[in-house]
């Protein structure tokens, strides 16, 4: 099933001013999603487990839109594998926040792959390699 808009979406925990960048067809579901989730000491980032821990469990955040995907769900080509449009929007915003090194999307490791190879070429070589010598 495609959905036509999604919306890309910064979750902040203020205590610590860092940030998880997700995507969502239903920005409040995924907010109650994550709130409940770290309540109950399972969020997917460890990261912000353990900051939410250590902060007393303080419930303390802010949900920004950085951009909305119409037909997010469709697949383009990005680099050398296809990857639905949101998810490309999501790459772009993790790269420019800087969530996957310091922020709550360190574990996301299909996303981190993403970014560092932004500039990946294949390295096609003409001809052939030489023959080892005797």
């Amino acid at each position: 099933m495609t959905h036509d808009k999604y919306f890309i979406y910064a979750l902040q925990y203020n205590p610590t001013q860092k940030m998880y960048i997700g995507s969502t067809v239903n920005l409040v579901s995924r907010y109650k999603d994550h709130v409940t989730r770290l309540r109950n000491g399972r969020h997917y980032s460890k990261e912000f487990q353990k900051d939410f821990d250590d902060n007393g469990k303080k419930e303390d955040f802010s949900v920004y839109v950085l951009e909305e995907i119409e037909q997010g769900g469709e697949t383009e080509q990005h680099g050398y594998k296809k990857l639905t449009k949101h998810r490309i929007a999501e790459y772009k915003w993790m790269k420019a926040y800087k969530t996957v090194y310091d922020g709550y999307n360190i574990q996301d490791i299909t996303a981190r792959k993403s970014i560092e190879s932004d500039n990946w070429e294949f390295p096609l070589k003409k001809g052939r390699p030489a023959l080892p010598k005797d």
